[in-house]
């Protein structure tokens, strides 16, 4: 037998015989079936504590309530610590409290027991807590059989009580002019290999041409990917840039190395883009990370209140929620065991340039009272979606369009500004550019040693790009990182 567990083999040996066997320390006892059922039964209960080290106690819960025996029974010792900070919007009001008084009520740490006994209300219980995310332990309890407990601590926690993984994302949120974009030849068809298309084709290489172009090499066949730089070769079947041009639409394409480098920095030099953020954050397998780069702005609320006869009926602004505008991100990473990464990805973009005007009136005749509440006008660039991408690879969300409108006046000073006359020597020009929203997302996977405790304590503090010296890199590796230092 190769890569089978000698306890299985030997599970499917004495199951054909109607034996079975049960653990009990160093021994092993072949019996009967229903003997085994018995000995179960008859067998005393005990109780462990489990200490996990890097597994919740909640997540390990799940796993081993389906092992237990009938008897068997676990819970939960969770200790419930202080909140931490909200952000994004939340409303002032009775139903909700700030972050602030959420910080005082936890200020003093409580710890509990739930238990946990196979039926409707260990499950109503387990619900209580799985969504209250301050909730969290290492303590497990189980009370079962020797042999049951045997199994997990020998088989189970091993297995699932590992170290996780850490991802290291960085990003990278620009603003381009849609015709520099042309200018500078990024048609979503960066590199050699060209543009992603749904449809690859497959062509001989033993001499030839198809579209137009020549081909020349050995026997065999090769994955042939029209070239995005050349409009005049693009056509239905083979597309260069022609796909990808249409207005609205988005279109992402993987870079490595310096091939996204060179791009990168093309754009950084072109004094029409506009970096409006460069967040990175570390975050574990499997976890959110998100960030929030912007601020809040307050939306106030009007209301009159009835006056007396002398006072009349007055006006008051109270504070109704924050506005959240800016740059967030927020990002699912999921490590598979190939080194690939499972991203699910969603930017979003805020911005506010003018408002809408609410007005109210209470009261009739000379008593009544207007009310006049400004709302802005939330402009919004987002995207959703799910990638599967190498270790260090990049990603590019492109395709979020926005119009921005501006106006320019030339004309002779002083004279140019008289009334009347003014205009015939002055030229009023307003010009419409299309901006287009440029999302570089990086994820690397950080293995042991690759980062110090410095870098980490940089990172964590946002002091710039980690030097490739710093890490435990190779030649290759060296080439592909960000050698920019802020």
């Amino acid at each position: 037998m190769v890569d089978v567990p000698w306890e299985m083999a030997l599970d499917v040996i004495l199951k054909t015989y109607g034996f079975g066997y049960q653990k009990q320390g160093n021994v092993i006892l072949v019996t009967k079936l229903d003997n085994i059922a018995k000995i179960q039964s008859e067998e005393p209960l005990q109780t462990e504590i489990f200490t996990l080290r890097f597994l919740d106690a909640q997540d390990a819960q799940k796993i081993i309530i389906p092992l237990l025996s009938p008897r068997g029974r676990t819970s939960v010792l969770y200790y419930r610590g202080q909140k931490g900070w909200k952000f994004g919007t939340f409303k002032i009001g009775k139903e909700t409290t700030t972050a602030a008084s959420e910080r005082e009520k936890s200020d003093m740490a409580k710890s509990e027991a739930i238990s946990y006994a196979k039926g409707e209300s260990g499950d109503a219980v387990m619900k209580k807590a799985e969504f209250d995310p301050s909730i969290k332990s290492k303590m497990l309890v189980v009370t079962d059989t020797y042999s049951v407990l045997d199994r997990i601590r020998t088989e189970i926690l091993p297995k699932v009580d590992v170290k996780p993984k850490q991802v290291l994302i960085e990003t990278k949120i620009l603003e381009v002019k849609q015709d520099k974009l042309k200018d500078l030849g990024i048609d979503w068809g960066l590199g050699t290999d060209g543009a992603t298309t749904l449809n690859p084709v497959t062509v001989p290489v033993s001499g030839g041409t198809i579209a137009g172009r020549n081909l020349t090499g050995g026997a065999g066949t090769s994955k042939f990917t029209p070239n995005a730089f050349n409009p005049l070769e693009g056509t239905t079947a083979f597309p260069g840039t022609y796909p990808y041009v249409a207005g609205g639409q988005f279109v992402f394409n993987k870079m490595t190395g310096t091939k996204f480098q060179a791009v990168l920095h093309a754009l950084e030099e072109d004094a029409n883009t506009n970096i409006l953020s460069a967040p990175r954050i570390l975050t574990l397998d499997n976890q959110e990370a998100s960030i929030l780069v912007g601020y809040h702005t307050p939306i106030l609320t009007s209301t009159v209140s009835a006056g007396t006869d002398t006072t009349g009926p007055t006006q008051t602004q109270t504070l109704d929620y924050y506005q959240e505008i800016g740059i967030r991100l927020n990002v699912v990473p999921q490590i598979s065991e190939e080194g690939h990464i499972n991203m699910i990805v969603h930017p979003s973009v805020t911005s506010s340039s003018s408002s809408v005007e609410a007005k109210n009136v209470a009261g009739t005749g000379d008593g009544a009272i207007t009310t006049t509440t400004n709302y802005p006008i939330i402009d919004v660039r987002e995207a959703q979606t799910q990638v599967l991408i190498q270790d260090n690879e990049t990603i590019v969300i492109g395709g979020l369009l926005k119009d921005v409108k501006t106006k320019e006046t030339i004309g002779i000073p002083l004279i140019s500004k008289l009334p009347w006359i003014g205009r015939f020597f002055r030229r009023d020009i307003d010009n419409i550019s299309k901006i287009d929203l440029l999302i570089f997302i990086t994820a690397r996977i950080i293995k042991e040693g690759d980062l110090s405790k410095e870098e980490i304590a940089k990172l964590e503090q946002g002091a710039g790009y980690l030097a490739p010296e710093a890490l435990n890199l190779g030649d290759d590796n060296k080439k592909s990182w960000w050698k920019r230092i802020k």
